[in-house]
């Protein structure tokens, strides 16, 4: 199961969508007064910082950790593991498109306040990279797999 690099690859996809679920990851800030972050959590409010709830992020995240799973033990059948994985990167743009279409919703153009992504934003772009070199790896490992059967 976990004998080829691309599992290896779907794993951390999978650990990654999980942690940007669970974990309080700030991915847009305001230099606002009170300062307002965008991010993916349960909580709307803190005592310090206004939260923005975000839940059809996590909704998003969340189908990509299911799916990741899934392709993970398709293993054998690595026509449909192809599919999957490519499933796992169209929800990737997703992922992206509505992450900085709140946040740009968040009135970034308006340049009275510094407003910014921060560095946790490219955790996504790291995961759609780790997706497509998944991809890559299953697509190699069958064009193996059919010229070994070549010969037989």
């Amino acid at each position: 199961m976990i004998q080829r690099i691309q599992s290896a690859y779907l794993l951390v996809v999978l650990i990654g969508s999980l942690f940007l679920v669970f974990t309080d990851t700030v991915y847009f800030e305001s230099g606002d007064e009170p300062a307002s972050h965008v991010t993916v959590d349960f909580n709307s409010t803190d005592n310090s910082q206004e939260h923005f709830e975000n839940t059809r992020l996590m909704y998003w995240l969340y189908a990509i950790a299911a799916v990741a799973l899934i392709s993970i033990f398709m293993f054998r059948n690595r026509g449909f593991q192809t599919k999957l994985v490519m499933a796992i990167i169209a929800l990737w743009v997703v992922v992206y498109v509505f992450m900085y279409s709140y946040s740009l919703g968040k009135g970034y153009f308006d340049h009275e306040q510094s407003e910014h992504f921060t560095f946790n934003a490219l955790i996504p772009l790291a995961l759609l990279i780790l997706s497509v070199l998944a991809l890559r790896n299953i697509r190699k490992d069958e064009a193996l797999v059919r010229s070994v059967d070549r010969f037989r």
